[in-house]
């Protein structure tokens, strides 16, 4: 009597192990997770991969404190529902053939179709990613090449910090920190942060801020700056620095001709005078302010227009006026040129800086009160502090 070796209908397939199935979600999971993040964070990935960021604890600390703020409640939601899931159907048969033809799916020809495609497009991602990070090598040199070849084009000047008051109106400066402190402590607080070593790991100050950690730190950090006793120096150094970060505070620079021409006459005059021959000085002038005239226009059409809080550095002469000091500076080197001045209480002048024949470098911030016109040719400002 033959015995019956066939399999029972539906056992011919072999069973897919639990544990090749798991590895199989896994490796489709972390392409899922690698693909949206290099969309969603490149600047990340890129130092991660090519900027040692795979080796530092601050980036890992980055990325998991993102993970967890943001993706770990979906995560459990996610689950929850899964055991859920599980629990109410494990007992039936069709839940049975469901997870095996599910294993079967994804350790078969189904999931290997959609482990290639997921894998060919992170290789793309990475591709993509590869080439940021070069295009950022390649600005960086770039803008390093240009640099070195014209340095003159450079940024301008950072602005001077009030290292040893002369004059402090504290009214208007408590006045003007008062209107701004809700904008100037966040800005400030961020500018400190971004000068640390917490965000050192190649996420930008915003990205960083967006993590948990960074908007701890933020917090933190606005606390502690509200709670610290400032004085009206602290508040006008803060003032400044912020006015000027945010482009509202103008900044005035006295008028230099840089045309060729200026130079050909400076290099004749230092020539002549060099050689001992004589240099007609009236003629001189004359020539100067001709070649002058177009681009000392624009710089005084600028001044006309000028209004809000400005600043002004340079060389500065004092001369005494019915109980005020007047402050002026000469805004250009011409015959007639623009005036900046200010007008400041004689008390209010420490003695040292009453020297009417002497110069002082000095930065004066203030406000516009009247501009150049027509008929007069002078800038004055009411002086809110001078260092």
């Amino acid at each position: 009597m033959e015995q019956n070796t066939e399999k029972p209908e539906g056992r011919e397939e072999q069973r897919v192990p639990i544990r090749a199935f798991l590895i199989r979600v896994a490796v489709l999971c972390f392409l899922l997770f690698f693909l949206a993040g290099a969309q969603m964070f490149p600047e990340w990935w890129v130092t991660f991969l090519f900027h040692g960021g795979m080796f530092s604890a601050d980036s890992w600390r980055a990325g998991i404190a993102w993970n967890f703020e943001n993706l770990l409640a979906p995560l459990l939601v996610c689950a929850a529902a899964l055991v859920l899931f599980w629990l109410s159907l494990r007992r039936s048969t069709k839940f049975a053939q469901l997870m095996a033809g599910t294993r079967r799916f994804f350790c078969g020809t189904g999931g290997n179709s959609i482990a290639g495609t997921l894998a060919a497009l992170a290789f793309l991602s990475a591709l993509s990613i590869a080439f940021n990070a070069s295009s950022i090598a390649a600005n960086q040199d770039l803008a390093r090449f240009v640099k070195e070849q014209h340095p003159g084009n450079v940024a301008e000047p950072a602005l001077s910090q009030p290292a040893l008051i002369v004059f402090m109106d504290r009214a208007n400066i408590e006045s003007l920190y008062s209107q701004y402190e809700p904008d100037l402590v966040p800005a400030i607080v961020k500018e400190e942060i971004g000068g640390t070593s917490q965000i050192t790991a190649g996420l930008t100050l915003d990205g960083f801020l967006k993590t948990e950690a960074g908007k701890t730190e933020l917090q933190k950090r606005e606390t502690e700056y509200r709670e610290h006793v400032k004085t009206a120096d602290r508040k006008l150094k803060d003032l400044l620095r912020y006015l000027d970060d945010q482009k509202q505070l103008k900044r005035i620079v006295g008028f230099q001709g840089s045309s060729q021409e200026i130079k050909d006459l400076a290099q004749a005059v230092t020539t002549f005078k060099k050689h001992g021959l004589p240099v007609n000085g009236p003629e001189l002038a004359r020539v100067r302010d001709g070649l002058l005239q177009a681009d000392l226009g624009r710089f005084t059409d600028g001044l006309e227009k000028l209004d809000g809080l400005a600043v002004v550095e340079g060389d500065w002469t004092i001369r005494e006026d019915a109980g005020f000091y007047v402050i002026s500076q000469s805004l250009a080197d011409v015959s007639s040129p623009p005036i900046c001045e200010v007008r400041i209480p004689a008390a209010a002048l420490p003695a040292e800086y009453r020297e009417t024949k002497a110069t002082f470098h000095l930065t004066v911030f203030g406000a516009v009160l009247t501009r150049p016109s027509a008929t007069s040719q002078t800038l004055r400002l009411r002086p809110i502090a001078i260092f």
